[in-house]
């Protein structure tokens, strides 16, 4: 799974979240991109090899978090839009599932979407 995230995460009381560590493979402003455009897969076996289930790839000022394994995804699966915002993702991800699927429709939909999607993607 990837995010999109803004800088700071907030709840919706106010509370700042701390953010993914950020694995930076790269030259300075550029980040990750060259390596994740040569090698997506390899760049992101890096990332969790050193962070974990859960890191920030920062390509030219965008930020990439990426969740990897099932218990990682359930965090996305399982949060609220306010917990994690997931709005920048949605334009990008349009072109993935197409027009009115997953990322493309409103919040209500979204919810029933993600359930199937997450209830599909569990391995127990």
């Amino acid at each position: 799974i990837i995010l999109g995230a803004p800088s700071p995460v907030k709840t919706e009381e106010g509370k700042c979240l701390s953010l993914p560590p950020v694995f930076s493979p790269g030259i300075p402003l550029i980040g990750g991109l060259v390596e994740f455009i040569k090698h997506p897969l390899e760049a992101v076996r890096k990332g969790y090899k050193k962070h974990g289930d859960i890191f920030t790839i920062s390509m030219l000022g965008k930020r990439l978090t990426f969740l990897v394994g099932p218990k990682a995804g359930e965090v996305f699966f399982s949060a609220k839009d306010a917990e994690l915002g997931q709005e920048e993702v949605y334009k990008f991800m349009t072109a993935v599932f197409g027009k009115g699927v997953v990322y493309d429709c409103p919040a209500n939909i979204r919810s029933q979407q993600f359930r199937f999607l997450g209830t599909g993607l569990k391995t127990e």
